[in-house]
């Protein structure tokens, strides 16, 4: 049992495993609201579409958007700093790079 929460943890401090959740964090922070509003028993059909084209233009900008991923990036960094990660980053880069040079399309 030791082991697997042990395993565990080392798993959750893989810059891959915080910047899903960081990434995470962005899409609910969008998305959060309209599903509010869309579990509610009155809500119309005008609002309910309103919320969804809402969501989907607020994804697509933060998708897009190269300032918002250097923020994400930054925030990241940050974070395993404050959290004394590691190098994490660079080890994710490091994979991301072998995984790319190995991959055949």
């Amino acid at each position: 049992m030791v082991a697997t929460a042990r395993g565990l943890l080392v798993e959750m401090k893989e810059f891959d495993v915080i910047l899903t959740v960081h990434i995470l964090n962005v899409i609910f922070h969008i998305t959060g609201p309209a599903s509010r509003i869309l579990q509610s028993v009155a809500v119309g059909l005008a609002i309910a579409s309103k919320q969804i084209r809402s969501c989907i233009t607020q994804l697509q900008e933060a998708r897009s958007n190269d300032s918002s991923r250097e923020d994400l990036a930054i925030k990241v960094q940050l974070f395993t700093d404050k959290h004394d990660l590691g190098n994490t980053a660079d080890t994710f880069q490091q994979k991301t790079n072998e995984k790319n040079s190995t991959q055949s399309w």
